[in-house]
């Protein structure tokens, strides 16, 4: 397939499959007799892991990780599983950053008097130093 299919099909654009072909995430299409690049399967699957990955929030050279140890099929997926469980704790210490983020942004609103700027908390909290971190 031409990479305007593959991009249809694997639901992103021509210039997506460029780019990663041209990080080297995605193995060296074929060419035809006219030059033109000639994706397979292989190159749907590999498009396919890229997008799911950085989905879950994985970072290009973790992807690039995953896609080497795909292409070894019998290697034990002890590696992938440590790269996901790394990938777990970077979401879970979001979410308690968000989580703090959230109650910084209730308690000013909860301490607001909602009457005029001049005594808004929401002002005050914003001119001191910030959320927690």
């Amino acid at each position: 397939m031409l990479r305007s299919e593959i991009a249809r099909r694997a639901g992103c654009s021509p210039e997506t499959v460029r780019y990663y072909e041209s990080i080297g995430l995605m193995d060296e299409p074929a060419r035809n007799g006219a030059g033109y690049r000639i994706y397979g399967e292989r190159h749907l699957d590999q498009l396919g892991l890229i997008r799911t990955a950085r989905e879950f929030g994985f970072g290009l050279h973790t992807i690039r990780q995953l896609l080497d140890m795909q292409r070894r099929r019998t290697a034990p997926c002890r590696e992938a599983d440590e790269l996901v469980a790394h990938q777990l704790a970077r979401v879970d210490a979001k979410i308690d950053r968000l989580r703090a983020l959230r109650d910084a942004l209730r308690a000013m609103l909860d301490s607001c008097p909602h009457e005029v700027v001049a005594d808004c908390a929401v002002f005050r909290s914003l001119s001191a130093k910030g959320p927690a971190r």
